[in-house]
């Protein structure tokens, strides 16, 4: 669309942008860079850039000047350095959630909220400035400008609603918000990958997965996963009312001595013993009728498919070693590569294979309920709560035989997940008696 020059200015550093001379005959892009400059001035805020001037240069190209924010993008940060610490996350959410709050007061709706229009200066605090209003407008306005075909924005920071061509609203921002922090978690945001039709086609349609599991080798609070998932649900009226609202929810779930814990360099196994189960049914509701995303790649480089390659790489290597715990390990691992590609019907079938080949050689018990318990999380995902209850409880008998006291709060977690779903049954079945919990004989 454009250019962007650093400028030495006697009032301080800019940084200004200019029109592609191509452009400067098109009345959309021409109107589309003064309303970046009007919405711009309108706004004044710390995690705002400020816009100083607007005009044209020689031959009628036009240029917008805003303060030089220091600082990387954003989605370069999360390139380089994968998922954040929660210290981190939850100073840069405040930040932007304080300067979408600014926005909005001045009747404007930012509407192309994204990590590469955010810029952190990690030298000064991890200072975050919202940048580009190219998009922005007023709240309710027709998302399309001069075609009625057009969609404007990015594709994997956009609302649903947005896609449709319904009236822009805040909550389209606070919706991008949600994939900011999916992404500063996990790494990756929830519906890359493929053309853009295929991740408008996610957007519509398919069910988020949590980033608890898309991104099981660290802990995420179960409250900040909350967040996320609501401020990603596909009606507008279910997510928060405002930023203010958004603000305040992250801050309950992440309290001080949270949000200042960057704990250990989270474990490379799904269901080491050092991580909690995933717990997908409770926070999603997943049917078996809703679609998942199956198959989808957090990159379109294929970065996490060779991530899988390598891990059926290792796990062949361990079968071929013929070291039965070796291979629990190594088939751990695959799981959780393809759970994070969202595969989760195979990474069972992964499990089940491996389970079922060493039933009769026998494998040590803490291996064994790591297998059946991270069966039992995914069952559990997948809608099929009988297999999940029965996987479950075999693991609570591996987690007895090898005396684990972390295999025995997890396996409790999750029968208390599977008892508080089936009491929730639509069809109105009395409930069953609960699975006592696991104790010691």
């Amino acid at each position: 669309m454009g250019r962007v020059y650093a400028v030495e200015h006697p009032h301080g550093p800019l940084a200004v942008k200019l029109l592609h001379e191509v452009l400067a005959g098109d009345p959309d892009m021409v109107d589309r860079m003064v309303g970046e400059a009007r919405a711009g001035r309108r706004v004044c805020h710390p995690n705002v850039v400020k816009i100083v001037d607007q005009g044209s240069v020689r031959g009628g190209i036009p240029f917008v000047a805003m303060e030089r924010a220091g600082g990387a993008p954003l989605g370069i940060v999360v390139q380089r350095d994968g998922g954040l610490p929660l210290s981190r996350i939850a100073a840069i959410a405040m930040q932007l959630l304080a300067g979408l709050a600014a926005i909005h007061r001045a009747l404007l709706v930012h509407a192309d909220m994204k990590s590469d229009n955010i810029l952190v200066d990690a030298a000064h605090g991890d200072r975050a400035t919202i940048i580009d209003f190219g998009l922005a407008r007023a709240p309710h306005a027709s998302p399309h400008r001069a075609d009625p075909k057009l969609v404007s924005g990015t594709p994997e920071y956009m609302a649903p609603e947005l896609i449709r061509g319904d009236a822009v609203t805040v909550a389209a921002d606070l919706y991008a918000v949600g994939i900011i922090l999916y992404e500063l978690l996990t790494g990756t945001t929830p519906f890359c990958g493929g053309t853009t039709a295929e991740i408008f086609e996610r957007q519509l349609r398919d069910e988020v997965v949590p980033p608890s599991l898309r991104s099981p080798d660290r802990t995420i609070p179960p409250a900040l996963e909350a967040v996320v998932m609501r401020a990603l649900h596909k009606e507008p009226a279910v997510r928060f009312g405002d930023a203010a609202a958004m603000a305040a929810a992250i801050a309950r779930a992440l309290p001080a001595s949270c949000a200042d814990d960057t704990a250990a360099p989270p474990s490379r196994c799904a269901a080491s013993a050092s991580s909690p189960t995933c717990d997908w049914s409770r926070r999603t509701q997943v049917h078996r009728r809703r679609r998942l995303a199956d198959g989808t790649a957090p990159h379109e480089n294929g970065a996490r498919k060779a991530i899988v390659a390598r891990r059926r790489d290792e796990l062949a290597a361990a079968n071929a070693g013929g070291d039965p715990d070796a291979i629990g390990v190594a088939c751990i691992a695959l799981a959780d590569a393809l759970i994070t590609e969202h595969r989760l019907r195979d990474a069972a079938r992964e499990l089940e294979t491996t389970l079922a080949t060493f039933a009769a050689r026998g494998l040590a018990p803490t291996t064994m309920w790591c297998l059946l318990l991270s069966l039992a999380a995914l069952y559990d995902g997948l809608g099929d709560p009988a297999r999940a209850r029965s996987s479950a409880v075999a693991a609570a008998d591996a987690a007895r035989e090898a005396r684990s006291d972390v295999g025995r709060s997890r396996v409790n977690a999750l029968l208390r997940r599977l008892d508080a779903a089936r009491t929730r049954n639509c069809d109105g079945r009395p409930p069953r008696v609960a699975h006592p919990p696991v104790e010691d004989p």
